[in-house]
């Protein structure tokens, strides 16, 4: 009696199991493809062509920008704060 349990269970597994991969295909060939146009641009020409790129495919617009960058702005504001009582240290 309990191989025969056993064998059932395993059987309704397996059927599950190759159900829930026939959804997700599915599922995938109905979802529309999303398009990210990434990008940096020293000189604002690459930047250009990737709004217009953009505009073509109706993609996502994301500016790559580079860590110097980050640090400088993070310093700006650092110094433009300190005047008001802001220390990054005493969090």
């Amino acid at each position: 009696m309990n191989k025969i349990l056993l064998t059932l269970a395993a059987a309704m597994a397996i059927c599950l199991t190759a159900c829930a991969q026939n959804k997700e295909k599915r599922n995938m060939e109905t979802t529309t493809p999303r398009t990210l146009v990434a990008y940096f641009s020293a000189t604002g020409t690459t930047a250009k062509v990737a709004r217009q790129i953009a505009g073509i495919t109706g993609g996502t617009l994301y500016e790559i920008t580079p860590l110097q960058a980050i640090r400088r702005e993070a310093d700006t504001l650092k110094a433009l704060l300190q005047p008001f009582g802001y220390s990054p240290n005493a969090a």
